[in-house]
């Protein structure tokens, strides 16, 4: 119902808006005063009558009639005010609710025991092997007299250092093979050379080197292996500038065969083409026959580019590891124990947390319900009281209009009557009591609902207690804290 009024007989109430629309009686002020005056002209009602005439009546009788489906919509409006209250005041039992909120602490204590006794159980195993790695790393620093944490390069630096010192000697060591040998053979030959003096011989040098940082002469003994493998890879490069040299006498031996060939078809016998093992051992021994007498001199380039390389990863296989063999590894173990413990604190902590939260939340949130079931019922009872109201007022108008319509009828009547008008002409005409009166409005009752609420707000107390308890034990473990540098 949208329109602006209502016209008299029909109710008033528009249950959409909540207002009382005025009454529309514009036909009746338009047609009164001629039925008064045709009433007149004939004297009726009568002179004598007690009664209203039939005009009076059917004006009586609409707003009887309009007063009447008002009440009775706005009696059926608050009808449905008291469905929507009934489930509120059906769930209602301080009670149970009560109760149900003084719960909540004790489920939230016994979830958060469960969750600590589990951390603990974890923790003692986790404790002791920590303090153990942490006691060996200690014990190291104090030995040596370290005040620093171990220095050493991560793994990626050091795979991209030793890939470009394999790929750079490689390159060198290529560009003095490639002419004897063909490109793809010097170079696989070189990478073997490479090989060995970067990833074995500077590595087992460079490495065992740092043990002589260590006090003890049991601990030193690895030094001693470097004198052996430092021989081992000077007699391996001078082997290599020997294969050289065997390398470049084939080479001009098959030349002069090649000569004599072409000098000499008929009686030529050529020798079949010599491999890598003739090579070998043309180079083996030549070095059984003078070490150090190489006959070319790229092929002593190639030695000293060996060994020059081989230096130099030597002193890179020292320095990109902690110069005292042992520390990095314990400090590693103490590290790794430590990010354990750091991830059984933090999962620990974020499980208490988010069960102290949801405690919190449950809390609030029967807190939040008994309110919006009290807003609820408040709003809903202060509506009607302002409908009973505003419906009081509204039936004033009515009977000023209803009073309104007669005068019109009465005056037009008498301004044409011939005959006294009867007596009642003088008399206003009141609603009936039952309609003058609003609808009742009983609606159930919210008992102890401040009971609830304060029942609500005294277990946040509890639940803060109970959570700085927990948090007091929790943080007693939860210490452990890895080895600080200076």
């Amino acid at each position: 119902m949208n329109t602006k009024n209502i016209l008299l007989g029909k109710s008033a109430f528009n249950a959409e808006r909540e207002t009382f629309l005025p009454i529309n009686t514009d036909s009746e002020k338009k047609s009164l005063p001629q039925e008064g005056k045709a009433d007149g002209r004939h004297n009726l009602p009568d002179s004598q009558a007690l009664l209203f005439g039939t005009v009076e009546q059917d004006i009586a009788q609409k707003i009887a009639q309009t007063a009447q489906l008002t009440h009775s919509a706005l009696s059926e409006h608050f009808g449905g005010y008291s469905a929507r209250l009934l489930p509120i005041v059906q769930t209602w039992d301080p009670l149970a609710l009560i109760q149900q909120i003084q719960d909540i602490p004790g489920r939230m204590k016994t979830s958060l025991d469960n969750m600590f006794g589990a951390f603990k159980a974890r923790y003692a195993i986790m404790e002791p092997a920590w303090r153990s790695a942490k006691k060996a790393y200690e014990t190291f620093r104090q030995e040596y007299g370290l005040i620093r944490p171990p220095d050493y390069l991560p793994i990626k630096s050091i795979i991209l250092w030793f890939f470009c010192i394999i790929v750079a000697e490689a390159s060198i060591n290529a560009t003095l093979l490639w002419e004897l040998t063909g490109i793809l053979i010097a170079f696989g030959q070189t990478i073997l050379i490479t090989t060995v003096n970067v990833l074995f011989g500077a590595a087992l040098v460079g490495l065992c080197f740092r043990y002589k940082n260590h006090d003890s002469w049991q601990h030193q003994l690895p030094v001693l292996l470097c004198i052996p493998v430092m021989l081992a890879v000077l007699t391996f490069n001078l082997g290599v500038g020997h294969y050289r040299d065997a390398l470049v006498e084939y080479q001009y031996q098959a030349q002069e065969e090649r000569r004599q060939i072409n000098q000499n078809w008929d009686d030529a016998d050529p020798n079949p083409e010599p491999g890598i093992l003739d090579y070998t051992i043309k180079a083996m021994a030549s070095m059984k026959a003078s070490p150090v007498n190489i006959k070319s001199i790229l092929s002593g380039l190639l030695i000293i580019v060996g060994i020059g390389f081989f230096g130099f990863a030597t002193q890179k296989w020292y320095s990109m590891f902690d110069p005292y063999p042992g520390y990095r590894k314990r400090a590693l173990a103490l590290e790794a124990k430590h990010k354990d413990y750091k991830e059984l604190v933090e999962t620990s902590r974020n499980g208490l947390d988010k069960e102290i939260a949801d405690a919190k939340a449950r809390v609030i949130d029967e807190h939040q319900k008994v309110i919006t079931m009290r807003t609820q019922h408040s709003a809903l009872i202060g509506q009607a009281e302002t409908l009973q109201n505003s419906y009081a007022k509204w039936v004033l108008v009515l009977e000023k209009t209803q009073n309104h319509l007669l005068a019109v009828y009465r005056d037009s009547n008498q301004q044409a009557r011939s005959e006294p008008a009867p007596k009642h002409f003088n008399n206003e005409l009141a609603i009936d009591d039952q309609f003058t009166k609003p609808p009742e409005f009983s609606p159930p009752d919210l008992h102890n609902t401040e009971q609830v609420v304060a029942a609500t707000s005294s277990i946040g107390d509890k639940i803060q207690d109970i959570s700085d308890n927990i948090w007091q034990q929790f943080n007693l473990l939860a210490s452990m804290q890895p080895e600080s540098d200076a």
